[in-house]
């Protein structure tokens, strides 16, 4: 792109001093910060690690109203992950650690490896001036949505996540939930689907004059619809692993229609609850033998267009419980795919919390989480749909000296090669080659 690559810190000496006085503080070698080796990706002068296909991608500390530091290096989590090219990104952060009293912060990129600012912190940015952190981006007709912790506030970005706009979702401020799914189908109608199992539509896009109609929540008092139809489901969505992950957990078609989230609760089957008719009804489908007690939700559900998708759930206390399932007729049936030998290995203590896919393929996606009693990162790979899977988590041991552990909640394919994965202590970690 005849651009000349910069070399940016990865933490700055303030921040890496405040780590420094927790528990898991890094040994350093002087001023300069720990002496990298061959097999380890550690901060060697405050430049970013790259080893082997990866590179990570330092992200940048914030400022609060009073113009105190927000270290988000090394604190927040990265939650969302977003590129239109290779010269246009944004990340979501949520609060977490020393960050967690301050808020989260939508930083930009202009280079697959380098934040280039912030577009929004989250001090004060909040509703009625409280703190805000974000949970995922979606991009939508109307532009870029963040997702924050108040569901009444919208906000938006037009220009690849420079600078977002806030305004609010409706003019009845309701929903007023988190938001965990937003996006219009190609009819023009709004689905918006909140953090406590509500699914409402709208006509017209969110914003001030947006008028919402909530179509389905079983556990309200009356319920939506009352009553809630026989054979349907008796409960709504609940979150994935982490609520900051629930936004993989719910998935809408490109005509509205179909819709699902997660079953496997109050001792019903794992498998899906699958609405055909925009989300007036859901109806539980089960997958084929699951492994475990058979009841135990996806976290993840995440499809690569409207026929082709993947479910998969694996929980750090439970062994011999992981499973992933495909299905290529919008979830009406599924079939069981086959996970790496690790996960059915006794005190693997293996998460899988997010997922993600190339665009314009149904072949080629990614499992994202973590495993280990230090948290080690997960990344699984398929290119063949969901039906069988690589792990290729060996490439990013060296970033546990950088991050001391690395748990993953997001990713993002720009392609079947540019990828980008996040996750806890502002890790953010960039591979050109599909994850190898």
């Amino acid at each position: 792109m005849g651009r000349t690559r910069r070399i940016v810190p990865l933490i700055t000496l303030a921040a890496a001093a405040l780590a420094c006085t927790s528990e898991e503080a890094p040994s350093t070698g002087g001023a300069g910060g720990a002496v990298g080796t061959e097999s380890t990706a550690s901060v060697e002068g405050g430049t970013p690690a790259e080893v082997g296909g990866w590179t990570a991608v330092p992200i940048l500390e914030g400022v609060r109203r009073d113009t105190a530091a927000v270290f988000h290096p090394l604190n927040s989590i990265v939650t969302g992950v977003h590129f239109t090219d290779l010269e246009h990104g944004v990340i979501a952060l949520h609060g977490d650690s020393q960050t967690s009293s301050d808020g989260g912060a939508l930083q930009y990129l202009d280079a697959p490896d380098h934040v280039a600012g912030t577009a929004l912190e989250g001090a004060g940015a909040g509703l009625d001036g409280q703190n805000e952190s974000w949970v995922g981006l979606s991009d939508t007709p109307l532009g870029l949505i963040a997702f924050g912790t108040f569901g009444q506030q919208l906000y938006l970005s037009t220009d690849a996540g420079r600078t977002f706009t806030t305004s609010t979702t409706s003019a009845a401020q309701v929903p007023n939930a988190r938001s965990y799914w937003l996006d219009a189908d190609s009819a023009g109608a709004w689905h918006l689907m909140d953090s406590i199992g509500n699914v409402w539509i709208s006509p017209t896009p969110p914003g001030p004059e947006a008028t919402w109609t909530r179509t389905w929540q079983p556990e309200a008092s009356p319920p939506q619809p009352d009553p809630v139809p026989e054979g349907a489901c008796t409960f709504s969505f609940h979150q994935g692993y982490f609520a900051f992950d629930a936004q993989q957990s719910f998935w809408v078609s490109s005509d509205g229609q179909t819709m699902m989230y997660g079953s496997g609760l109050d001792s019903g089957p794992s498998g899906v609850c699958r609405s055909t008719d925009g989300g007036l009804t859901f109806v539980p489908v089960a997958f084929p033998d699951p492994p475990g007690e058979g009841d135990d939700i996806p976290y993840v559900i995440v499809f690569a267009d409207d026929a082709h998708g993947i479910a998969a759930r694996a929980n750090d206390t439970q062994d011999g419980a992981a499973y992933v399932y495909t299905t290529s007729d919008g979830g009406a049936t599924w079939t069981a795919g086959d996970l790496p030998d690790v996960f059915d290995e006794p005190g693997v203590r293996a998460a899988l919390v997010s997922g993600f896919c190339a665009p314009g393929q149904i072949d080629r996606c990614w499992l994202v989480g973590f495993k280990g009693t230090d948290s080690q990162g997960v990344l699984l790979r398929t290119d063949d749909g969901g039906a069988t899977w690589t792990d290729l988590s060996a490439g990013l041991a060296p970033f546990m000296d950088t991050y001391f552990y690395l748990k993953l909640h997001t990713g993002f394919a720009l392609d079947t090669e540019h990828i980008w994965i996040g996750g806890a202590r502002g890790a953010l970690l960039y591979s050109d080659r599909g994850g190898e």
